[in-house]
Order: structure tokens, then C-alpha cells, then sequence
């Protein structure tokens, strides 16, 4: 059935534009679907975020065709089994759909606005516009206007975070072309409107939310003599719906007009998320690492308290005391430690102890297994855009006790150079800001990754993304005792301020770094 209702695109695209090969034998009304993650792209459904990894978790889309009258002529849907056969392309997966006129989904001549989303299964989202196909005489029918402002997502009742959801439009042409018996009634670009030979038109989707992550090595043994059980990166705000308007067609209009988009809205009264910064101010909760989850700790443990794993006696915790572990002995450098044979050493024997006695990295048995530097901690959300709030910082990440209180904190920066000066310029595309970033008070936009420390693969790396990822360097594939400019955690024991280099677009592996 998916094969009688989808034509697989076998061409190569360039990267901007996915650029379908025509098929001449085919006389339904077609339209590329192209859903864009980033250049040099490697795809994953069901993917959690677990680093600045391109990836999407996407398993079905809803079109909506929009006549120059604002009513919706169709809705279709492309539904798992369909968008499992898409291809790739060099932004991301494309897939060809054709509109059978035996399915009443033919669109009378005109020109139409295509409207379309990208979600999973099972989502988190209630999704304001109905998800279910709608064939022309139904649309016809019901006489629904389609507006932009109506075209959003919001969380479900008590869900918390935000999951990654793609969106795009595209102006399009329904017409016939050729006479007689080789008439066809086609789809064409809004911009070659008046072809007589078969083109193609294209969708692209975007994502339409932003990826927080944060990864840690070197957390305090304790602050002021209290203990630390928590890292928590709090925010000036916290959205839950997703507006899908404005819409970017592709990467042609990014770089200016489209870039610094803020498309999140109704700040969440979830109590479960409110907490306060440092200084008193309202803050919302993006994410939490539970200490305990990852050290190893407590009654009947070799180590009975967080303090006992600070093993080289630094005041930290961290991937040197790891190696401590492992060998039975105390360093203070890498070089103190002789690790050829990394991989077999933690598994522990006669002159070396098991490395899950001390740490252990609860990621490596998800369905999407995840390496980390051995005597790290790490997370990562999705969130929902969202404006900054003038005077007061948009990030803060604290180490907090099992009371809840403070003991310590790192003020989130971005470096002046990823700053958006263009103010309220931008105002089209959804930012409303009359006043310029700074590097600490900033927003939080569409499609861009901010992340505390690096996780991710090398630039140009042949990975299978059904794989666990491997950092470098070796030994592989156990956990590396050895943080280096690819995978390279925060180091909290060396700074106040962290700075955290933006992505947009999740085409590069970001590298942070404490000043």
C-alpha cells in the first residue's frame, strides 16, 4: 500500500534545495517532503537528546493545502509506514507524495499555501489543527479558514518538556499542463508557475524548538560544608506551546530574515518547574542531574558518601578520580596513569578495580546507548523558544543539596560574537525585543543548540547512527578517561563563568569552554 502511494525520490539533492527528479509516466499532482536537520546530515528516529548529534524524531506528517481564499482545500497525511521510506538528502530525508485523484485528493487549478508539520508517535503535543486526512470534497464541505496564528502546539496537561517538532510551508501551483491525451494536471513551485513541463514543488521542515545540553566533570566535594546531590540548569522562562508561524521555506532565507526566530508562548505554571535563581528571581527548571545517578554511592557501597570518591583529594569529583579508581592509586594528570589498556582495566582484576564500583553512566543501556568521558554526568532537553527578560540572567546552572538549597553557581554566558544585535529589527520573524542581547541576558531561538561542554562526534566522522557514539580518542568503545577538544565535558573546578559557544542549525560540534 505505502508503495502504490509513494514515488521514492532516487535522484541526488544539493544541499538548500531537495530537488526531485520528475517522472513523466506519473500523472498525479506530486510534491516533494523535505525535512531539513542540518548539513552532512545523519538520521535517527526516536532519538532522545543526548548530544548536538544531527538527528530527528519524526515519524509522521500533516500537509495542509490552503487556497488563495484561506480555506483548507486537503489535509493529508503521511503517515509512519509511508515516512519510514524517505530517502536521504543532504539537509536531512525527503520523500515524494502524490495527490490520487482516486482518493478525491486532486486540487482544483489555483494557487495554494502548503502548511505542514512533522511529529512522533505518541507525542506530547495536543496539536491545535487536526492531524487527520480530510480529502477535497470534505474540505469543501466544512469550509475551515486557516489561520497562522492557529497553527501551534502545546504540551499536554503535566508534561514537562518540550520534544522536537518540525514545521515549513511552501507556495505551490495546481495546474494542467500539456493538451489532448497528454494533458496532466500537475503541481508546480509558486516561482515557475507558468512551466509546461513537470516541476516538482518542495516542502521543507524545520525544527521549531531549541536543544539545551549540559556535560560535567570536576563537581565540588562540598560547598561551605554542605553537600551537593544536584546540578540544575535553571532559566529565566520556560514555554509550552510551539508556534509554527512564521515559517521558513529553506536555507536560502535563513542567514538574514529568518535566523533569530522566537516562536514559543504561555510561559508553564507547572509548580513541579518553578525554583528561584541565586538572587531571589523566578526561574523555571530545564533540566536536573541527580549525582546519585551516576556515582556510586551509599549503604553497602565501597564509597558510603559523595565525599569518599574525591579519591586524589582535589576537592572535586571527577574523570581523574575515575582513573584513581580503576588503578588503586592517586593522581593529579592523565600522564600519572599508564591506560593502554583502558578497556579491559575497568573491568576490573588483580591490580585494578571495577570502574562501575565507582561510576556508572546510566545512558550506555538506553535504547539510543550514549559514551561518555568516564567521571562525567550529563543532559539534554528540548525547550521551546523563549524571549529573555531585561536586567536579569537567562541561564544559571547551580549545585544544589537534598534540601533544595543553593550551595553554588556558574552564570551561563554566550561569547559577544554570537550575540543578536539587530534588536527589534528582526520583529517580522517573531522577535518583539526592543533592547540588544547581552552576553548573559539573551534569548533563546528557534533551531539553535546552546550546550555546556562538547558531546558529539568529529566533524566528518562515518558513524552508524544505530551505534553507540564513541568519543575520541581511544580506547574503544569503554568509556574514555580522557577529555579532549571532541568530547570534552565542562570542567567546574576551573571557573565562575561558563560560555556557551551557539549553534544554530545543528551543523557543527560545539565546543565550550570555562573562562
Amino acid at each position: 500500500m505505502a508503495t502504490a502511494m509513494i514515488g521514492l525520490l532516487l535522484s541526488s539533492c544539493e544541499k538548500n534545495n531537495p530537488s526531485p527528479t520528475p517522472n513523466d509516466e506519473n500523472s498525479d499532482q506530486s510534491l516533494c517532503i523535505a525535512l531539513s536537520t542540518g548539513s552532512t546530515v545523519t538520521t535517527r528516529a526516536g532519538r532522545p537528546l543526548l548530544s548536538e548529534q544531527r538527528g530527528q524524531d519524526i515519524q509522521n506528517i500533516t500537509l495542509y493545502f490552503v487556497n488563495e481564499s484561506s480555506q483548507i482545500s486537503l489535509i493529508k497525511r503521511i503517515a509512519k509506514n509511508e515516512w519510514a521510506l524517505a530517502t536521504d538528502y543532504a539537509d536531512g530525508k525527503q520523500i515524494e507524495v502524490s495527490l490520487k485523484k482516486s482518493n478525491d485528493e486532486e486540487l482544483p487549478d489555483g494557487t495554494y499555501t502548503v502548511y505542514a508539520v512533522g511529529y512522533s508517535d505518541a507525542s506530547d503535543y495536543d496539536f491545535n489543527l487536526s492531524l487527520d486526512s480530510k480529502n477535497v470534497t470534505d474540505c469543501a464541505s466544512s469550509a475551515t479558514t486557516f489561520n497562522t496564528g492557529d497553527f501551534y502546539a502545546s504540551l499536554q496537561t503535566g508534561k514537562l518538556d518540550a520534544e522536537e517538532v518540525f514545521a515549513g510551508s511552501s507556495e505551490i501551483v495546481a495546474k494542467v499542463i500539456g493538451a489532448g491525451l497528454e494533458a496532466k494536471k500537475v503541481l508546480l513551485p509558486a516561482d515557475n508557475a507558468e512551466s509546461t513541463i513537470k516541476d516538482i514543488p518542495a516542502v521543507t521542515l524545520n525544527r521549531q524548538v531549541a536543544g539545551v545540553t549540559g556535560y560535567f566533570t570536576n563537581i565540588p566535594v562540598s560547598v561551605n560544608g554542605l553537600t551537593p546531590t544536584t546540578l540544575r540548569l535553571v532559566a529565566v522562562a520556560k514555554n509550552t506551546r510551539v508556534n509554527f508561524s512564521p515559517l521558513e521555506s529553506g536555507y536560502s532565507t535563513v542567514e538574514q530574515t529568518l535566523k533569530y526566530v522566537i516562536n514559543g508562548s504561555e510561559l508553564s505554571t507547572n509548580p513541579l518547574e518553578k525554583t528561584t535563581f541565586s538572587n531571589g528571581n523566578d526561574a523555571y527548571v530545564l533540566y536536573e542531574i541527580a549525582l546519585d545517578d551516576w556515582f556510586n554511592f551509599g549503604d553497602d557501597k565501597t564509597y558510603t558518601q559523595w565525599s569518599d570518591l574525591d579519591l586524589n583529594h582535589d576537592g572535586y569529583v571527577g574523570y581523574l578520580d575515575a582513573l584513581c579508581h580503576v588503578y588503586k592509586k592517586s593522581g593529579t594528570s592523565i600522564n600519572d596513569f599508564q591506560t593502554d589498556n583502558w578497556a579491559t582495566d575497568i573491568e576490573g582484576g588483580e591490580n585494578t578495580a571495577d570502574l562501575t564500583e565507582f561510576w556508572n553512566n546510566p545512558l550506555s543501556s538506553t535504547t539510543h546507548p550514549q559514551q561518555l568521558v568516564a567521571g562525567s554526568v550529563f543532559s539534554g532537553k528540548f525547550v521551546a523558544p523563549f524571549y529573555k527578560s531585561d536586567g536579569q540572567r537567562t541561564l544559571e546552572l547551580q549545585l544544589i543539596d537534598k534540601d533544595g538549597h543553593i550551595l553554588k553557581t556558574w552564570n551561563v554566558q554566550i561569547p559577544q560574537n554570537e550575540l543578536n544585535s539587530s534588536g527589534s529589527t528582526e520583529s517580522a520573524t517573531g522577535v518583539s525585543s526592543s533592547t540588544p542581547e547581552t552576553q548573559a541576558c539573551y534569548n533563546i531561538y528557534r533551531n539553535h543548540m546552546y550546550s555546556l561542554g562538547s558531546k558529539g562526534l568529529s566533524i566528518g566522522s562515518d558513524v552508524d547512527p544505530d551505534e553507540p557514539i564513541i568519543p575520541k580518542p581511544t580506547p574503544d568503545p569503554e568509556p574514555d578517561p580522557n577529555p579532549d577538544d571532541v568530547d570534552d565535558p565542562s570542567d567546574l573546578s576551573t571557573g565562575q563563568d561558563l560560555t556557551v559557544q551557539v549553534n544554530d542549525r545543528w551543523e557543527i560540534i560545539h565546543h565550550m569552554e570555562i573562562d
